[in-house]
């Protein structure tokens, strides 16, 4: 799917920009573009898919395993100019479980990215959402391991809004990656954030510079390390707050 010009709606009901058991590629190249989509968007499913958009101020808009979603395959989402919207219920924005690979990269503009509103992380946070992503590995606990996620942002002040798992986090034998170069960003989440590996697993988040804001209602986060896990949690610069139980 090649889209040249012009200001899109891209709408669907059922999976969409999608691979299964194949390769799906598409790009648009100019315009303020909406993507309007469901579950199992922007994702992949012993497969490959990649996505481009090049300009813009953009909305994606999914629902579960969506936004650079892969299993058993690579989804790479790439977005390089405007200030652009990312919203997702679970398992997105840079989710990769067993033998997969997932990449959203964003080069510039104040980005928001937000997941959330679909699925309760009960009974341990019967009231909060479990959201899985923004850069999240996530293995198949006990059978199989993760993979690697990674959600990188280049430029701008950017919003990190998440629940339970999410801003750089890995689970079960895999690896999730959150790096952000530049910008004043606020990064707000629940439980299990902000630089977490749990259970024999590995999460980073890396911000380069800029006065940033980090908040989580609960811990482990923000660069912890659970039950034989590796959590790691840099900021290069700038005047920071961080707040966490």
């Amino acid at each position: 799917v090649i889209d040249k010009s012009g200001d899109d709606l891209y709408s669907c009901r059922e999976p969409s920009f999608f691979a299964q058991q194949g390769v799906f590629i598409s790009a648009d190249y100019a315009g303020n573009d909406v993507y309007h989509l469901a579950d199992f968007s922007f994702s992949a499913i012993l497969g490959s898919m990649w996505h481009l958009d090049t300009e813009g101020d953009d909305i994606y808009k999914g629902g579960v395993f969506a936004q650079a979603a892969a299993i058993a395959g690579l989804a790479c989402l790439q977005d390089l100019m405007g200030n652009d919207s990312y919203h997702a219920g679970s398992l997105a924005q840079a989710f990769a479980s067993a033998k997969a690979s997932a990449l959203l990269a964003d080069y510039s503009g104040a980005d928001s990215y937000y997941l959330g509103g679909r699925y309760f992380h009960a009974p341990l946070m019967p009231n909060d959402y479990r959201t899985m992503g923004q850069g999240m590995g996530f293995g198949i606990r006990p059978y199989l391991a993760g993979g690697l996620g990674l959600l990188y942002d280049a430029d701008g002040s950017d919003k990190y809004i998440g629940g339970v798992y999410a801003q750089g986090v890995g689970y079960w034998y895999a690896t999730g990656i959150l790096m952000d170069e530049a910008g004043n960003d606020v990064y707000n989440a629940v439980y299990y954030p902000q630089g977490s590996g749990i259970h024999l697993a590995s999460g980073i988040l890396y911000d380069r510079e800029g006065n940033d804001c980090y908040y989580s209602r609960n811990g482990p986060g923000q660069g912890a390390g659970h039950d034989y896990g590796f959590g790691m949690l840099i900021d290069g610069s700038g005047d920071d707050a961080y707040s966490i139980h």
